[in-house]
């Protein structure tokens, strides 16, 4: 015969493993949310920058269509050109790695990929093949 204190420590750890497996799905949709809303911080990062660089090309070219008059053209002449948003290369907006937001199995991975996306920036600021074997 099973009594009462017998069957309440057979349902004490009943009572752990599931108050465990509960933490654990916790911690599991806790992680799902911070990913899902790091997505989401990257695609808002990408659609300001998408905006900042159409409303460059809108206003790049109004002032191009109003040069091609005379009055166009001395307006133009007397204001100042539009600068152009964030560098990018092909479209692609280069955002700043800080090298402390980097977990330290991985630093020494991003430092190759950053010196390699150096030597890609040289590159592409050398003008003939004479200058790119030289660099």
């Amino acid at each position: 015969m099973i009594t009462s204190a017998e069957s309440k420590s057979q349902e004490l750890p009943e009572d752990y493993l599931d108050a465990q497996r509960a933490a654990v799905e916790a911690v599991h949709v806790g992680r799902e949310a911070l990913e899902q809303t790091d997505r989401q911080g990257e695609q808002l990062l990408n659609t300001s920058r998408l905006a900042d660089q159409t409303k460059y090309a809108l206003e790049k070219s109004s002032r191009l269509l109003r040069g091609m008059t005379w009055s166009g053209l001395v307006q133009n002449v007397f204001s100042r050109d539009f600068k152009s948003p964030a560098s990018s290369i092909d479209g692609i907006v280069e955002k700043p790695i800080l090298m402390e937001e980097i977990p330290p199995f991985a630093k020494a991975a991003a430092q190759a990929i950053l010196n390699y996306q150096a030597n890609l920036t040289i590159l592409q600021t050398c003008e003939s093949y004479e200058q790119r074997d030289m660099c």
